[in-house]
């Protein structure tokens, strides 16, 4: 298991998620990465905001689904990956 993943879980387990919260946050990351086809320490807030676009072009995200909030922050992390990059404040709640 990852430094990341475990950080996610830890914070998870902090807020007291559901554990289908869990699941979907882990999922989420997951899937951004694959996109990416690398870490998400490596992954920038430019590409996550790209990555909502093609969800969205691609009719799997919708408006609504675009809550203010993403799991890092949710999680009570400032930011997310240890790489630095720009906070994104979106979630895919729509695909989870």
């Amino acid at each position: 298991m990852t430094p990341l993943r475990q950080k996610m879980i830890r914070a998870m387990d902090l807020k007291n998620l559901s554990n289908h919260t869990r699941r979907s946050y882990l999922a989420a990351v997951t899937r951004l990465a694959k996109f990416y086809q690398q870490s998400p320490e490596k992954i920038t807030g430019t590409m996550i905001e790209d990555y909502l676009l093609h969800l969205k072009l691609a009719a799997l995200l919708y408006p609504r689904s675009m809550t203010p909030v993403w799991p890092f922050e949710r999680m009570g992390m400032t930011k997310g990956p240890s790489a630095p990059m720009p906070f994104v404040r979106y979630t895919f709640v729509g695909v989870l």
